[in-house]
């Protein structure tokens, strides 16, 4: 593992520096020393790295927080293979996975590292944390990145995809923001939905946290998938990360009807070509939307209780009226039937 250190602020104690006001990096030599010219252009690149890096951060601190929390996910799971490749650089998995699960663990807050900068201008952090945060978040933030919807601005959100609104409240929700290197699979579901207007709906995906990244950044999806018409179905079908993720995701999904059918109860749409369906939003739920949703259950019960009672309550005192009635009617010598 590279023992380089970005040391990062307004003063420069390297070998490079920046111009009044800049970044200035401080990079440790390497045992066997290259030439000169080459030191300068590797320092050069990697201040536009930490530069490009920070910009991202500034421009939405909370879409690259979850950008990264998804990321995460899948490059901790044991199949993290077949959930990063091959939209993610194969360098980073070989020659050891374990150098990768090292990294991710190696990743402070991302809160806390733009606080520090913003405040005193410094920050260190070990070379390989950065060549990883900028991968995930600026070169395949290219590709497709996340960007913050405002909580006030999310009921406008569902009337203008016309969907009902969900019974429990998100925590966030992120616009699945395609980059400049538009994907082939965005490109042929731009070309379909062009020639098929009128066929455009919305449905729910319960995904598992693992699966999210690949959703959203790989060519090829698998099939069939199952969308739900009710955002509240959906999160009922989705499930925390194993490693301790704290929200559960559902995405948002524009869908053709073509090649896909609805289930016979109407509460569910099979997607048999995933080339007619595209991500447009994720919706976080953290542990505290658990508890509305048993408060609803709970609500839910008690009327269905309720009613369970009062239709007791409705044949016993039927009956009691039905025998008073019938005792009255003999007592006058008149025949009941």
């Amino acid at each position: 593992m590279s023992h380089k250190i970005f040391e990062l602020g307004w003063k420069s104690r390297g070998h490079y520096q920046g111009g009044s006001g800049s970044l200035a990096l401080l990079f440790e030599p390497n045992p066997r020393p290259r030439p000169t010219s080459c030191q300068r252009m590797e320092w050069e690149y990697n201040i536009c790295t930490w530069a490009m890096l920070q910009l991202r951060l500034k421009a939405d601190l909370q879409g690259c927080a979850a950008l990264w929390d998804i990321f995460a996910a899948a490059a901790l799971n044991y199949r993290r293979d077949s959930r990063l490749l091959p939209s993610f650089p194969k360098r980073f998995l070989e020659p050891n996975v374990d150098l990768l699960c090292h990294t991710v663990a190696d990743v402070p807050p991302l809160e806390g590292l733009l606080q520090e900068v913003n405040e005193s201008g410094c920050y260190q952090v070990e070379y390989h944390v950065v060549q990883l945060l900028y991968t995930v978040l600026v070169e395949q933030g290219d590709i497709a990145t996340l960007r913050t919807i405002d909580k006030e601005k999310i009921e406008l959100l569902y009337d203008h995809l016309a969907v009902p609104t969900p019974k429990t409240s998100p925590t966030h929700v992120f616009e699945v923001a395609r980059g400049r290197k538009m994907s082939r699979r965005r490109q042929v579901y731009e070309a379909l939905k062009a020639n098929h207007r009128g066929a455009v709906c919305c449905g729910f995906l319960a995904c598992k946290p693992e699966m999210v990244y690949a959703l959203i950044h790989r060519e090829v999806l698998p099939s069939p998938m199952v969308l739900a018409i009710d955002a509240d179905e959906a999160l009922a079908l989705s499930e925390y990360c194993s490693g301790g993720s704290p929200f559960r995701y559902v995405a948002i999904v524009e869908f053709l009807l073509l090649d896909n059918e609805m289930t016979h109860d109407m509460r569910y749409v099979i997607i048999s070509n995933p080339k007619t369906m595209e991500i447009g939003y994720l919706v976080f739920y953290d542990r505290s939307c658990d508890g509305k949703l048993q408060e609803e259950a709970t609500e839910i019960s008690r009327f269905q209780s309720f009613g369970l009672e009062a239709a007791s309550s409705t044949i016993y005192y039927g009956r009691k009226m039905y025998t008073f009635l019938r005792a009255g009617l003999e007592a006058m010598g008149l025949r009941f039937s």
